[in-house]
């Protein structure tokens, strides 16, 4: 009898000890890979998008309408404006800046001839953006940067190649090098007739009018003549600081605009980065050109019907031969 349930004790250990080595072996086994049917292969798999990578600072972009040739001004932060200089200036204040596209030169009258052309081509009436002094010696070279335009003229341009005029906080932002904070938006920071063409000669500027572009060497961005040679229309309304929005474009109204930079006519003093110039955009002038700016990703816009209206608004400190333009 002792003798029975001992063997039937033996055989119980045994069958636990069996189905604790069989459980634990199927638990520790990697799991099998599920098979794969015609119908999940047909079904697209997610994938993870790819990290976007900004441009280099000093990388350029060819613009295909118009061939302008755009470098990329990484974003950042600095100080617009001056504590100590024009009372528009002031106060100076903290703007933060995205990345975007500016033009390396001004807009030439050899592109402003593509856009004249693309809109005749177009079947519109391109004589109405027609500028002013075109035909005139001494503003008519195709390397020379294109004046006597309105600021709708150079919207309407801006449209037609895809692209936009600057903000006034991109555009001082871009003369000062970022936080660099250069006080003249030239090579060195500094100002001479070495370094840009202003009022009077001397040096290498030995122009009485707009020189044609790029003649001077380029400020730490790569952009040449912010300093002088034409006044830039840009996007903003004139406005005291400081201000919401200053990295946006303001909108099409009939409002006093700003253009920046000084001008072959005007001193140097006038050439500073922060010193801002209202002017009524209806009215057109022999200094007046741009420079386009785009975003990082932009899309194309049709050509423009651009208009222009009359302002009580008065032009410019000092002007040569302003026109008004009606239509």
């Amino acid at each position: 009898m002792k003798l029975s349930i001992l063997k039937l004790a033996g055989i119980v250990i045994l069958i636990v000890g069996l189905a604790t080595i069989f459980h634990h072996s199927r638990s520790s086994a990697p799991a099998p890979e599920p098979e794969e049917t015609e119908q999940d292969s047909d079904v697209p798999q997610k994938r993870h998008a790819r990290a976007r990578t900004a441009p280099s600072p000093k990388q350029e972009y060819v613009n295909p309408t118009d061939g302008s040739t755009l470098v990329w001004i990484p974003g950042g932060t600095f100080t617009m404006g001056s504590d100590s200089d024009d009372e528009d200036e002031q106060p100076a204040h903290r703007v933060t800046v995205r990345g975007f596209w500016l033009g390396k030169t001004e807009v030439t009258n050899a592109q402003f001839a593509r856009f004249l052309k693309a809109l005749k081509d177009a079947g519109i009436d391109e004589t109405r953006y027609h500028p002013s002094y075109w035909d005139e010696e001494g503003y008519n070279d195709p390397q020379q940067p294109v004046v006597g335009i309105i600021w709708r003229y150079a919207q309407a341009y801006c449209k037609w190649a895809g692209l936009r005029l600057p903000t006034e906080a991109e555009w001082e932002y871009a003369a000062a090098a970022g936080a660099r904070q250069l006080k003249y938006p030239t090579a060195t920071g500094e100002i001479s007739h070495d370094l840009a063409n202003f009022q009077g000669t001397g040096g290498k500027d030995k122009w009485e009018g707009p020189s044609p572009v790029a003649q001077f060497p380029p400020n730490p961005f790569g952009l040449y003549d912010l300093a002088g040679n034409a006044w830039e229309h840009t996007s903003s309304e004139f406005r005291p600081y400081p201000f919401k929005n200053e990295g946006q474009p303001d909108s099409e109204k009939r409002v006093l605009r700003v253009m920046r930079g000084g001008c072959w006519q005007y001193p140097a003093e006038i050439c500073r980065t922060t010193h801002r110039h209202r002017f009524a955009d209806h009215l057109c002038y022999d200094f007046a050109g741009f420079r386009v700016a785009k975003d990082e990703e932009a899309t194309s816009d049709e050509p423009s019907d651009a208009e222009t209206t009359e302002s009580e608004q008065p032009p410019p400190k000092k002007k040569k031969r302003a026109r008004v333009v009606e239509e």
